[in-house]
């Protein structure tokens, strides 16, 4: 499967929101990968699953989930 027929949805961890995963969806989409970061309220995990459903749910064509607590990246 070629990275034009996928699309990578990204969750965040607990203690961070949809902008610390900027420096994982750059490279992403500069090698033409369709990504997007779920926007997780982190209030409940029921808001949270529910916001990753309308997530997956806007999304076309075959899904990547990936998640987890993002790691800082040193340069």
């Amino acid at each position: 499967m070629a990275t034009k027929d996928v699309s990578v949805v990204l969750t965040h961890g607990a203690w961070a929101d949809g902008s610390s995963l900027a420096r994982v969806i750059t490279p992403l989409e500069a090698e033409g990968v369709k990504v997007s970061a779920a926007p997780l309220s982190v209030t409940s995990l029921a808001d949270d699953v529910a916001a990753l459903n309308r997530s997956l749910d806007r999304t076309e064509g075959a899904i990547v989930l990936a998640g987890g607590p993002p790691m800082p990246v040193r340069s």
